[in-house]
């Protein structure tokens, strides 16, 4: 479905985050 492509999301988001944390 399309919940297993948010998930996906979600990991490179976290990835993304500790290399740029924005908050």
């Amino acid at each position: 479905g399309r919940r297993s492509q948010w998930v996906r999301n979600w990991d490179v988001w976290r990835y993304f985050r500790d290399y740029f944390p924005i908050q």
